[in-house]
């Protein structure tokens, strides 16, 4: 998996997500693969989940990263999701 912006890895092993800063003015962090809303009682994840990349907008296709409600627009929220063990943030 390739994390080419805005990741860290802390102490306990897990990959989180810092700031859109790590991408530079007018960027976003985009995530490829596609956010799947768990069943009620079950978490959310993503599937086909490669990594991330900088862009000046994310696809249809992909997941525009966070780490809060204020990162996301058009009335979506950031939304906790895990892929390949990490707990991460997308818009939704």
């Amino acid at each position: 998996m390739v994390w080419l912006c805005q990741v860290e890895q802390v102490a306990n092993g897990n990959l989180v997500l810092t700031a859109h800063a790590a991408c530079g003015k007018g960027m976003m962090c985009c995530g490829t693969g596609a956010f799947v809303m768990g069943m009620p009682g079950c978490e959310n994840y993503a599937t086909g989940f490669k990594g991330t990349h900088c862009a000046v907008s994310c696809t249809g296709a992909e997941i525009k990263m966070c780490t809060s409600n204020g990162e996301c627009s058009g009335g979506k929220t950031c939304v906790t999701f895990s892929t390949k063990g990490n707990q991460v943030g997308g818009c939704q």
